[in-house]
């Protein structure tokens, strides 16, 4: 359980986060919000890329310094090395005390599973859009984290490459359970990805939406899925959720 409390995040004059509190469950979090409202700096923070002004932040009850979960944190701009191949960027996930050997096993298991293995002598800009994707994944799940961040993890994806991809990270995740917040402007991602699904913006405090797939993989084609999108919909306009 992550929880924010009265968290309060300032650019010079402007404020990004105004007094957040929020209770997230050890889950999948989707937070979702039009651009502006605070999505990233929230992911920041967890992060701990931001220290807030004011308001405490805690991880199963501990303060979040004291906690400090192992987290591995996928950016929007995936932040891939150029002059590191596939092998060398996913290595980089892992403390730089493990011995070689565990080393090497541990980044050649992640990327066989996860589909990486023809490409892992190359650089990034030899990859796909999907690839290099799965290579920020996998330098993240390599060091086994307890939370995972995902900025906008399908934002530089065209239409079929992301319902791909999104497909295909439900069932990573499946195989490798941590705690996830994830950013995304898209609602149909938030209810497919997200178990608890976060609306922000408006001027008004954040709504908590729980998924109706919650305990069961999320799909397009259910009769629940356009309706659920409805609902984030009409949370994100102010409407009654």
């Amino acid at each position: 359980m992550i929880a924010l409390k009265g968290v309060t995040v300032r650019y010079g004059a402007e404020t990004a986060l105004d007094r957040l509190s929020l209770d997230l469950p050890d889950d999948r979090t989707a937070v979702i919000g039009v651009s502006g409202c605070g999505k990233t700096t929230l992911l920041r923070v967890l992060g701990g890329l931001l220290t807030p002004q004011e308001g405490t932040l805690t991880w199963n009850g501990l303060p979040w310094a004291r906690a400090r979960p192992i987290t591995g944190f996928v950016l929007q701009s995936l932040g891939l090395f150029p002059w590191k191949t596939v092998r060398q960027n996913v290595d980089l996930g892992l403390p730089a005390a493990l011995p070689r050997t565990e080393r090497e096993d541990r980044v050649e298991a992640i990327l066989a599973e996860l589909g990486l293995g023809a490409v892992a002598s190359k650089y990034p800009h030899q990859l796909s859009g999907g690839q290099a994707q799965r290579t920020a994944i996998a330098r993240c799940l390599v060091g086994r984290p307890a939370l995972l961040l995902l900025d906008e993890p399908t934002a530089a994806l065209d239409a079929l490459t992301r319902e791909a991809f999104q497909d295909w990270l439900l069932e990573v995740l499946a195989r490798h359970p941590s705690t996830m917040v994830m950013v995304t402007h898209s609602i149909e991602e938030a209810v497919l990805l997200g178990t608890t699904l976060v609306a922000m913006g408006g001027g008004r405090p954040p709504r908590l939406l729980s998924s109706p797939f919650a305990g069961r993989p999320a799909s397009r084609a259910h009769q629940d899925f356009a309706p659920f999108c409805q609902t984030v919909r009409e949370a994100l306009s102010g409407g009654s959720p």
